[in-house]
């Protein structure tokens, strides 16, 4: 069976259906260049998201009928069912694809009888201060996409990842993300998010990212190389 976009929406506990829409308002609509045409708009959404809060609040209170607050839950999942099944189909059977719906994938078979092609449309621009936010192109059958910032020896023993899952090393060794960078080695990013953000490196620096691919046959090769200098 392949992965699809999980329903469970449907089941969840009244109270918790608007912050479940408010995911996919906060994650689907963000991701323009993967979800390019989304057959609800955001701002019909969010008004059956806001109905829906609102007449839940009041159900509560008994100041609307139950049948009226069921009648809004009813228009609210049937707009999540359409997202559900527009982010099934452009995800292809990819699982990342389908979190950054705002929907959590099944379990099943991924197109992934083949390691990944070299990853491609590698890109790194300039985020906040000192930040740098590195990207690239959408492949089929990845289920993970890693990421390495300036890259120029092995990975130390002592290597130490963060609870936002990178490593960081700077010319004494190992430390942590959010320390001063001044010299910066490399980051290796381990998030399975596609798009990755770099933060806290050094101003008057350029640095350059390589992508990977990999899913449950193997790895892909680097990719090609973006660079950016951090001017601020």
């Amino acid at each position: 069976m392949n992965i699809r976009s999980k329903v469970n929406y449907r089941t969840i506990a009244k109270s918790l259906l608007a912050g479940f829409a408010n995911n996919v308002l906060n994650t689907l609509y963000v991701n323009i260049v993967v979800f390019m045409t989304p057959p609800i708009t955001a701002a019909a959404l969010l008004a059956l998201k806001i109905d829906f809060a609102d007449k839940y609040d009041r159900y509560t209170k008994r100041t609307i009928s139950k049948g009226d607050m069921l009648a809004s839950r009813a228009a609210l999942i049937a707009a999540l069912d359409i997202l559900s099944s527009y982010v099934t189909t452009v995800a292809d059977g990819n699982p990342i694809v389908i979190l950054e719906g705002g929907f959590e994938p099944t379990k099943g078979n991924a197109n992934n009888a083949n390691p990944p092609a070299q990853p491609i449309g590698v890109t790194l621009e300039r985020g906040s201060s000192r930040e740098l936010i590195a990207d690239c192109t959408p492949a089929d059958g990845v289920i993970f996409n890693g990421a390495i910032l300036v890259a120029d020896e092995e990975l130390p023993v002592d290597i130490i990842i963060s609870d936002g899952g990178q490593i960081v090393v700077d010319e004494n060794g190992p430390v942590t993300p959010t320390a001063a960078a001044s010299g910066i080695k490399f980051i290796l990013d381990l998030n399975k998010a596609r798009k990755k953000s770099f933060k806290n490196l050094q101003v008057g620096t350029t640095y350059f990212v390589y992508f990977w691919a990999s899913n449950t046959a193997g790895v892909s090769i680097l990719s090609g190389v973006a660079s950016k200098k951090v001017v601020e």
